[in-house]
């Protein structure tokens, strides 16, 4: 029995002390996926919580079709994208409201200081979310095609497909912003 299915058999059997190593060999990276998404330690250190959390709730179902880490980070993916859509929500509603009392927003700073940083994450951004998110687990989470499939619940050559069209346009975007600044 290789070490994941025993660690897997002890998550499911309820062993807590399994958890606890299941949970301290993955929290750094976890949290590290939801800074990157998050941008905002709190927050990310939040869906690592709940991420955690959704995971012991629910490893009595997981099937084992995919790896524990890849079920993990496909989780850790849906929190971060649904904070971050319950975000813009009320970011929207926030503005609403001061536009209704002619107040200005002010621009929050980015948890860099590099200009070159915040301007290539703010084209990152642009790029449709799901070649973001292969961009991101590819080249930031150093995490293999078949495993970005089985987070992105897709096959593994649109996986690749996702990667290099989020290339494509993320080189042309920045030559155009290049352009503009001449």
């Amino acid at each position: 029995m290789d070490a994941e299915a025993n660690l897997l058999g002890r998550l499911k059997a309820g062993d807590e002390v399994a958890f606890a190593e299941f949970v301290e060999s993955n929290q750094r990276r976890i949290y590290y996926l939801a800074l990157r998404w998050m941008r905002d330690p709190e927050e990310a250190q939040d869906v690592v919580q709940r991420t955690f959390l959704r995971a012991h709730r629910a490893i009595g179902r997981f099937r084992g079709q995919a790896s524990l880490q890849t079920w993990l980070y496909r989780i850790a993916l849906n929190l971060c994208k649904n904070a971050m859509r319950d975000a813009e929500r009320a970011r929207r509603k926030s503005e609403g409201y001061a536009e209704h009392l002619g107040l200005e927003r002010a621009e929050a700073a980015a948890n860099t200081s590099s200009e070159d940083f915040k301007a290539l994450r703010g084209v990152i951004d642009q790029l449709p979310e799901r070649q973001r998110e292969t961009l991101l687990l590819r080249v930031v989470e150093e995490v293999s095609f078949k495993e970005i499939a089985e987070i992105m619940r897709c096959s593994e050559g649109t996986a690749k497909s996702n990667y290099h069209h989020a290339v494509k346009n993320l080189r042309t975007m920045v030559l155009a912003e290049q352009k503009q600044d001449r």
